[in-house]
């Protein structure tokens, strides 16, 4: 799950998988370390949004 939130929070698209029910994603403030967040919205209309730091989340899984 952590590479996925790393992968999204920079820039990256989500990976294609029929199960999730991800309909898109959304980067917000990308350049700002502290407010950068990811945003997804799933087929059903519900939303998740991602912490900022999430590239420290593996350091801290550690």
């Amino acid at each position: 799950m952590t590479k996925l939130w790393q992968r999204l929070a920079t820039g990256g698209s989500f990976p294609a998988c029929s199960g999730g029910g991800v309909a898109r994603t959304k980067v917000y403030d990308r350049d700002s370390a502290t407010r950068r967040r990811v945003v997804m919205t799933f087929s059903d209309g519900r939303r998740e949004t991602s912490l900022a730091h999430v590239e420290r989340l593996q350091d801290l899984a550690r």
